[in-house]
């Protein structure tokens, strides 16, 4: 498929991931997720990163960059974890993180997601 780029995002946690995901990706992804039984096996270095802010708000231009300076080394990271600041985030700060990082994160490199 031309000018596709698979990033995989994995939900972090036990909780309905189903809900948080459908604000992430469209439905016909997760349908297609759900009918195939879709896993992945998470290998390699997946460090969990600290969340920039600025002023109260996340720094979308930091956050970036630290990805530009990660992924050439690194198979992905994680997002939200224990320096990522996910208990001060609300829904919407890390929906809107997901959907950042989704796309900024280059082809083939995982994405793993704390949720609690």
């Amino acid at each position: 498929m031309t000018g596709v780029k698979l990033v995989s995002i994995i939900f972090w946690k036990r909780v309905s991931i189903v809900k948080i995901c459908a604000h992430v990706f469209s439905n016909p992804v997760l349908d297609f997720v759900e009918r195939k039984g879709l896993t992945l096996k998470l290998a390699g270095s997946l460090p969990v990163i600290p969340t920039p802010f600025y002023n109260g708000k996340i720094d979308f231009d930091s956050l970036l960059k630290l990805f530009e300076h990660l992924f050439p080394e690194l198979d992905g990271c994680t997002l939200c974890g224990s320096t990522g600041e996910a208990v001060s985030l609300s829904l919407d700060e890390r929906l809107e993180l997901m959907k950042f990082a989704a796309r900024n994160t280059p082809a083939g490199k995982a994405i793993v997601v704390g949720l609690t």
